[in-house]
């Protein structure tokens, strides 16, 4: 038995709209600033711009958290996807392993497209899936 499997009736997988934006622009700005590709930059050029392309991408995707069951307003991770695109995922360290973001991304088919890469999620993506950053700007 996987944890996934043994954590699903005590989580749910739902659609959250805009009142999770301010949690998830935290975290993703956070955690991908630690990233080789944030990393090369100096200043605030990697926030301010960065935080702008988050932003358009919240407004046209879909985002897709895993809360506990008897609390929808809690967010133990979260993936925001396009059809056969994700831009990005993230789950808080303290629920790690458990198969959240594996969960959030079962969905897309074969062969998905990432516009981000981590070293946390180049565990969770793996051929044939395919890195095309260039799919964020447009």
């Amino acid at each position: 038995m996987t944890a996934a499997t043994a954590l699903a009736p005590l989580v749910r997988v739902h659609i959250a709209g805009s009142e999770a934006w301010a949690l998830v622009l935290k975290t993703w700005l956070l955690s991908y600033a630690q990233s080789a590709f944030a990393r090369q930059m100096r200043g605030g050029i990697y926030h301010r711009h960065h935080h702008a392309l988050a932003e358009r991408l919240l407004s046209r995707g879909t985002l897709r958290v895993v809360s506990p069951s008897d609390c929808e307003s809690q967010y133990c991770a979260w993936a925001l996807t396009e059809p056969g695109i994700l831009h990005y995922a993230f789950t808080k360290p303290e629920y790690r392993r458990n198969g959240f973001a594996g969960m959030l991304i079962a969905d897309l088919p074969p062969g998905f497209a990432y516009t981000h890469v981590t070293r946390e999620g180049l565990r969770l993506v793996r051929p044939p899936a395919q890195y095309n950053p260039y799919l964020a700007l447009e």
